[in-house]
């Protein structure tokens, strides 16, 4: 039997995606070409919420994939995650037979729909993102979530915190009005979602004199 699952996850950085496999004790393995599973779709799977046959993905092309991420040091007929290109040809996504032990052993170091690589993910993504734009970068885990902390040079900070689920949010302090919105949603564009913002004191101030002047 084979229960290719889709996992909720937009990926649009791939050595963040490393990062996060590796974080979570998998193996990232570039240009491998197929990822193991049961080996034929037998139609056998009628789980609308994960079954990757019932989201738009073709039965004909599971086991094919553009890179695989496996656990290191497995059973060779250890099943492995397959990174795909994304159905809407941005970016890629991740598909895995979730079905018995071979499924299993995947769901206990990924979590049920491989939701383990969403927190992580968001921390990488910003992380190199940030990082790259000369920023400072720290990382507290508190209470199951994951908060980023990052200083520019005029001591300007942005926080970002994901919770297991995946749920981001970014606080911005000590930037000059629109500022922090640009440099929220250059992140959100890395994430490749929505977050939920909250614009600090100086954004209102500016926002205020913007108003008076009209």
């Amino acid at each position: 039997m084979s229960h290719v699952a889709a996992v909720q996850l937009e990926i649009l950085d791939l050595k963040a995606l490393k990062a996060t496999a590796e974080r979570l004790g998998f193996e990232f393995v570039e240009n491998k070409k197929n990822f193991k599973w049961y080996g034929r779709w037998l139609n056998d799977w009628r789980d609308n919420t994960r079954a990757a046959a019932l989201q738009g993905f073709d039965p004909k092309t599971f086991g094919q994939c553009e890179h695989a991420i496996r656990i290191p040091g497995g059973d060779v007929h250890q099943y492995e995650i397959g990174v795909v290109k994304a159905r809407s040809g941005n970016g890629y996504e991740l598909i895995y037979d979730a079905f018995g032990a071979y499924g299993q052993k995947l769901e206990a170091m990924g979590g049920q729909g491989m939701v383990k690589f969403k927190q992580p993910y968001g921390i990488e993504v910003a992380k190199r993102l940030l990082i790259k734009k000369g920023y400072r970068v720290s990382e507290i885990v508190k209470d199951g979530r994951i908060r980023l902390q990052a200083v520019n040079v005029r001591g300007s900070i942005i926080a970002q915190e994901v919770d297991e689920a995946g749920n981001v949010s970014i606080e911005t302090k000590g930037f000059s009005g629109s500022d922090c919105i640009k440099e929220t949603m250059e992140l959100e564009r890395a994430l490749g979602r929505k977050t939920g913002d909250m614009k600090t004191v100086e954004f209102y101030k500016v926002q205020s004199k913007l108003e008076v002047k009209r």
